[in-house]
């Protein structure tokens, strides 16, 4: 990703919560210009919504609340441990523990600001209880053969009819450049959907990306996806009617503007038919997991797929692939050194 598409990705998210931010109580706004310099903008919007939606709880319980400019400070000081319990009672409909427990931590952490500053002093929403998180970290991904007959899918377009068909003559090369480079790197689709023709180096087979907190990184690719991404890339040069906007973009859309994040997920989800990849539910971050686990298998090395994922922490790694490393030790217990030749 060239640092024009990462600015470009980062004011779409201002722009949103600028936007977002004319209609909410000055000291929301505060709050986020608070953690300004700690946060991207994607993160700073994620907590905007997260806020929102406990307001827009706020308006619908009260009956003299209108709007959110009518929820005052004093307003949030009266708040009861019932009144943020009662919140967390209607979301939790999702079934979802982490989407709970995400807005749990958002609200925590804007009370805690307005404590901290002593715009209230009401600390109330520091008893909310996080929902148990489930520590089942099993992985879904493509093995060896599936993704064989993914890209053959991606490929010949067998599982493909209809309209599908016919769209597909006209994207095969782009299609098979675009998710054979995510499967052979493990990047995020945000990633793939991001890089510039410039990011590409077919000689030293690697790409250039921006990845989470500014962190600019060189990733390698194999020689069988320089096979797929080689012929696009000429067929890309030669592409007229780009949108100026996206002129240097490396994947472009059907519309001759840059490939969406969404666009990505639905032809995942085409290529991905039940009679390629059985019941598993394959999505752009099952490619990456599917990288991943092959590249875990390979090298055994926890810290190298850390680094070549982009993950934070090793940890984070490691708790995602614990199954690879029991795999490993399973494995283990059949090398027997008693055993005479």
């Amino acid at each position: 990703m060239s640092r024009d598409s990462y600015n470009e990705k980062n004011q779409h998210y201002i722009d949103l919560l600028n936007e977002l931010l004319k209609v909410m109580p000055r000291y929301l706004r505060d709050y986020i210009y608070d953690i300004e310099s700690d946060m991207l903008p994607s993160s700073r919007y994620v907590y905007v919504c997260d806020l929102k939606m406990f307001f827009d709880f706020l308006v619908e319980q009260n009956p003299m609340i209108h709007c959110y400019q009518d929820i005052s400070l004093d307003f949030l000081n009266q708040l009861t441990i019932q009144d943020f319990n009662e919140f967390l009672h209607s979301i939790r409909g999702t079934d979802n523990e982490r989407y709970v427990s995400r807005k749990v931590s958002s609200i925590r952490k804007f009370f805690d600001y307005l404590i901290s500053y002593r715009y209230i002093t009401n600390k109330d929403a520091y008893a909310m209880k996080n929902p148990k998180i489930r520590k089942d970290h099993q992985i879904t991904y493509m093995d060896t053969d599936e993704i064989q007959n993914f890209l053959a899918n991606v490929d010949a377009g067998f599982s493909l009819c209809g309209k599908q068909k016919k769209h597909h003559d006209r994207t095969r090369t782009r299609d098979l450049a675009m998710l054979s480079l995510m499967l052979g790197t493990g990047i995020r689709v945000s990633e793939c959907t991001g890089l510039d023709l410039d990011d590409v180096d077919l000689e030293r087979r690697s790409i250039h990306i921006i990845r989470k907190g500014k962190k600019e990184s060189d990733i390698y690719f194999s020689e069988t996806v320089k096979t797929y991404l080689e012929p696009y890339i000429m067929q890309r040069k030669l592409m007229e009617d780009v949108a100026d906007k996206d002129a240097n973009a490396l994947f472009i859309s059907s519309k001759k503007t840059r490939i969406t994040p969404r666009a990505v997920q639905n032809l995942v989800k085409k290529y991905a038919s039940p009679d390629v990849v059985g019941t598993k539910k394959i999505t752009p971050h099952k490619l990456r997991s599917s990288y991943g686990t092959a590249l875990y298998e390979a090298t055994g090395d926890i810290s190298i797929v850390a680094d070549v994922l982009g993950h934070e922490s090793v940890d984070t790694t490691r708790k995602f692939y614990s199954q690879v490393t029991e795999q490993r030790k399973r494995r283990a217990g059949d090398v027997d050194i008693l055993l005479k030749e």
